[in-house]
């Protein structure tokens, strides 16, 4: 995953916050957005005012969160929404409910798939139905702002978005939009053993996503070196140990299907999603598990998520 981070900046002038300073307002300028190196990182400290998810017909997912900081400053004054419409567009209005104004964006997703992207394009807010039904009807629509170029987004890409941002910077509204590509069918393949008659097992850790509980997880290392045996670390969780063929110790606890892992510890599940089929397409093996929760790593990994192959008998606790 790498995130795109965009600068957008509306036209439009919001209300003035109730603990700034007299006289000061989050007031947006327009102006052409800039384009920051990706990163893995997390979206930064900030109060979460608004959250929603969005899926399309093509079964792409998009989540809007909306964070303001800093966290000192009431932000009630502002609601809104996010719905999709039937043709694979995003609507996305905030509200202004003190100067009962409002403003916007439409996000419109062509057509594409895993291994190309989809190009993602910024249009003037089409669509407000359903999105201010509880509010009054007589608001303002802000002016236009200059919309971002169309961008091609692949699975798990993040658009940071500044909605409203202060003169001396310190204070903004910021949409974190993360695009969530269709899952693919998995096989429905019956699950068996896998043997070394069935082929060589390949990790393709370039663009590796991982789910936990059903949410998409952040900040992944990875350390290759030789070996079929594959394992990840959550933090203060120990490391998990997945194998393909059963050994001395391990539990059956999972499949893989396609390119994609899953496997379940207790009430906690877990998906891992690589580039590529890991033991051949339209097959699915059992995946069987051995949890070292005495696993620690590094300091300077200790709060991410570390995953890698090795030799099995290296990756072994000691007894």
């Amino acid at each position: 995953m790498f995130r795109i981070s965009l600068l957008f900046m509306l036209c439009a002038t919001a209300a003035a916050q109730t603990q700034a300073p007299v006289g000061r307002q989050i007031m947006p300028e327009r102006g052409w957005p800039r384009l920051f190196p990706p990163d893995i990182a997390a979206p930064p400290a900030g109060r979460q005012i608004m959250a929603g998810d969005c899926t399309l017909q093509s079964g792409i997912s998009i989540r809007v969160r909306t964070v303001a900081t800093p966290q000192g400053i009431d932000w009630s004054i502002l609601a809104g929404g996010a719905m999709a419409s039937e043709a694979n567009t995003i609507h996305r209005v905030t509200i202004d409910k003190r100067r009962a104004t409002y403003f916007g964006y439409d996000l419109l997703v062509g057509s594409g798939d895993a291994a190309s992207g989809y190009l993602v394009t910024f249009q003037p807010l089409s669509s407000t139905a359903g999105l201010m039904s509880r509010v009054s009807a007589n608001l303002i629509r802000a002016p236009e702002p200059r919309f971002p170029p169309p961008q091609v987004l692949h699975d798990g890409d993040v658009i940071e978005l500044d909605l409203m941002v202060s003169p001396d910077g310190t204070q903004r509204v910021t949409d974190y939009i993360e695009f969530l590509a269709p899952r693919p069918a998995p096989s429905a393949a019956e699950l068996r053993d896998f043997t070394l008659d069935d082929g060589p097992v390949t990790f393709h850790a370039e663009g590796i996503a991982v789910w936990v509980d059903g949410k998409r997880a952040y900040g992944i290392g990875f350390t290759g070196k030789p070996g079929a045996t594959f394992w990840i670390a959550f933090p203060n969780q120990g490391r998990y140990i997945l194998s393909l063929v059963p050994h001395e110790g391990f539990v059956k606890a999972g499949a893989v299907r396609d390119n994609a892992m899953q496997f379940q510890d207790g009430d906690r599940s877990y998906e891992l999603r690589f580039s590529a089929p890991v033991a051949g397409a339209g097959k699915a093996w059992n995946l069987y598990l051995l949890h070292d929760p005495a696993y620690t790593p590094n300091p300077a990994q200790r709060l991410f998520i570390n995953a890698g192959t090795d030799r099995l008998e290296k990756l072994l606790p000691k007894r």
